[in-house]
């Protein structure tokens, strides 16, 4: 037996090592506050079943989720949400890691089939160049040094 429902876990001006165990379906994860958690250690991470990710990119955020120190992790995008914001008046030149997935590449599983918004207005996702675009940023995987979702300014 099971109880269902919807769950939400929210980070809110986090920053440190999670090392608690993720398992089997919080609907929705959100990170806001300039959080910047670490899933650490040998704990299950398995956030395959989510489908709303809040992401609110501030100044002070490092990196929103680093997976690459988990070594029981699992994810899919397909099918999700990720809605980015930024928080307060923050506005972003260049790029930022909002996501780092440690070169695993199976943590990215269906990201190109995933809704993505910027403020709450749909990004493209452009299928020959790989990333999402709403004309002023662009979201997109990074693999010169493992496996980061970045987001830059075009």
């Amino acid at each position: 037996t099971f109880v269902g429902g919807k769950s939400h876990l929210t980070f809110d001006a986090f920053t440190g090592d999670f090392k608690g165990s993720l398992s089997n379906g919080f609907s929705n994860v959100s990170f806001s506050s300039d959080s910047s958690v670490v899933l650490k250690g040998a704990v299950e991470s398995d956030l395959r079943f989510t489908s709303v990710w809040n992401l609110a990119i501030g100044s002070a955020t490092d990196v929103l989720l680093d997976w690459s120190k988990a070594t029981k992790a699992l994810n899919s995008f397909k099918g999700d949400t990720i809605n980015l914001t930024f928080d307060g008046s923050y506005a972003l030149s260049g790029s930022k890691v909002l996501m780092d997935f440690g070169g695993d590449a199976n943590l990215l599983t269906g990201w190109d089939s995933a809704t993505v918004t910027l403020g709450g207005s749909a990004m493209t996702y452009n299928s020959d160049n790989k990333y999402y675009s709403d004309g002023s940023y662009k979201l997109y995987v990074d693999t010169t040094d493992g496996s980061k979702l970045m987001l830059a300014s075009m």
